[in-house]
């Protein structure tokens, strides 16, 4: 309970001058909406291959770009991309019990390893950055928490998730959540559709602040084809 405390607190201040959904939710021109397509980028993620993801792994690394977008497309072309697997839940939940009893070096060999699989994983991030924090180095806080942000930044940028069209894309259901919590925003229900022959997970929430409720679209097309290609549909 403590680490979620903390979490929630960071993740206010991370929050504060972001885009008010709510707001846009409400100024949207319907007829603009219906003419704005974002499913473009699936030519893009296409061409993508699991090289491209350890050559962007390697350059983020390095400070030398930020195009945090393409890598995590980029592994979704990997052996190691498994977005249904229980196996990260249950690994991120022992490092939070680690993290709550001040097991802060058990918990980042924990995490580390997480990271050699899924450098993407956005919490994983997050608690590093945390636990670093804990244990006054900045420069390691800083740069897994520039990680965490830019991650989510990536997924914010690839659309307004007001509509199928415009879907925030995802490559795990996670990362949705993750996204939700970033914006401070109360996850009520989900719901799966399709739409254009693409797969949706409609959100729920409510912003917090005003009362108001409204849904946020997320593509979650990438994870629902390795579900197909596990089942031959």
């Amino acid at each position: 309970m403590r680490l979620l405390y903390i979490i929630i607190i960071f993740l206010f201040i991370s929050c504060a001058s972001k885009k008010d959904l709510v707001v846009q939710n409400e100024q949207i021109d319907k007829s603009e909406q219906d003419s704005i397509s974002n499913y473009i980028l699936f030519d893009y993620i296409n061409s993508l291959t699991a090289a491209d993801y350890y050559s962007k792994l390697d350059s983020i690394k390095k400070g030398q770009t930020i195009d945090f977008f393409s890598l995590r497309m980029a592994y979704t072309k990997t052996n190691d991309y498994s977005p249904y697997s229980t196996d990260l839940s249950d690994s991120l939940k022992k490092s939070s019990t680690l993290i709550d009893s001040f097991m802060y070096d058990q918990a980042l060999q924990l995490l580390t390893s997480i990271q050699e699989h899924n450098f993407v994983n956005i919490i994983s991030h997050l608690y590093c950055g945390y636990i670093y924090k804990q244990l006054g180095d900045s420069i390691k806080s800083d740069y897994h928490y520039n990680i965490y942000d830019g991650l989510l930044t990536s997924i914010y940028e690839s659309g307004d998730g007001l509509s199928p069209k415009t879907a925030f894309l995802v490559i795990t259901t996670k990362e949705e959540y993750a996204l939700i919590n970033w914006f401070r925003l109360q996850f009520n229900r989900q719901s799966l559709l399709t739409s254009d022959g693409y797969s949706f997970d409609l959100m729920d929430v409510t912003d917090p602040e005003s009362g108001v409720d409204f849904g946020i679209y997320f593509n979650i097309e990438l994870a629902i084809n390795i579900l197909k290609n596990r089942f031959g549909n």
